[in-house]
């Protein structure tokens, strides 16, 4: 794969960048990081068992702060993470409520959920989004 990287760097077609990963290398804590810029050991999401709400500011709270709309296709950690928890798959696998961070979500709990459906998940909230109230057809 390194061969395939520096080839497509030679062509001028990708560029490397050295980065440095937070600690503990794992799903939910990397993802608060990610989404808030704050490492594990502030953001106190040190394991994958850490089961509340986000004290930081994130891109979510930041975009509600700037009268934006966000939306998000993702693992049920972002909804607990970011609205609700803990995640209950009927209450909030589908989220159309302006009242929380992620206003309108598309949450998978599956380990292996395929890619495709998941960037099916999030055209559809675009979809979903871009529509006037008045002709929409379904809601979730």
């Amino acid at each position: 794969m390194y061969e395939v990287l520096q080839g497509l760097k030679a062509q001028g077609a990708a560029t490397l960048y050295k980065i440095q990963c937070e600690l503990p290398s794992k799903s939910r804590p990397l993802y608060e990081t990610i989404l808030t810029g704050v490492p594990p050991v502030v953001s106190g999401v040190l394991h994958n068992e850490v089961v509340r709400n986000s004290n930081q500011k994130s891109v979510f709270s930041l975009a509600r702060d700037a009268g934006l709309i966000s939306a998000a296709a993702a693992f049920h950690w972002f909804s607990a993470l970011y609205n609700r928890r803990p995640y209950d798959a009927v209450r909030n696998r589908h989220t159309q409520d302006t009242s929380q961070l992620i206003p309108y979500g598309c949450f998978y709990h599956g380990e292996h959920y395929p890619d495709s459906y998941l960037y099916l998940d999030a055209e559809s909230l675009q979809l979903f989004i871009d529509t006037p109230n008045e002709y929409r057809q379904c809601g979730a």
